[in-house]
């Protein structure tokens, strides 16, 4: 993947990702997203500009219950690398380096405390996570 020629988002931008984002499901994603470009660890999260959270938590394409929220800024902040890539709202969160339990629990604290999703708010309602 070529982070050079995708565009930016805003230190602003909200972010989300579904699940809860347990220890194990980011390495895996992250080895995931290393096999298959090549090296470079990274996780899949959403960023749909102009929308509200609950909006955003109800676009992302997964079967989780549950989603997390961040911005750009405070990856940023904490020394990850987020672009736009592939299809529309898809972003990629690119570790700094090494996939570490450090660095996994390092990118985990960036996110808010999980909620749920608005399609499954109603007890009762909607899938496993």
């Amino acid at each position: 993947m070529e982070w050079d020629r995708t565009p930016e988002i805003g230190d602003e931008a909200l972010v989300v990702r579904g699940g809860m984002m347990h220890h194990r499901d980011v390495r895996t994603a992250a080895a995931t997203y290393a096999k298959r470009f090549g090296g470079a660890s990274g996780i899949s999260a959403w960023h749909f500009p102009g929308v509200s959270e609950e909006d955003a938590a109800a676009l992302i394409p997964t079967q989780h219950r549950t989603y997390r929220s961040t911005t750009a800024g405070d990856l940023r902040g904490a020394g990850f690398e987020i672009r736009t890539t592939g299809r529309a709202g898809h972003v990629t969160i690119k570790f700094p380096g090494e996939v570490t339990d450090e660095e996994i629990e390092r990118l985990v604290d960036c996110f808010h405390p999980e909620k749920v999703r608005p399609q499954y708010s109603e007890e009762g309602n909607g899938a496993s996570n």
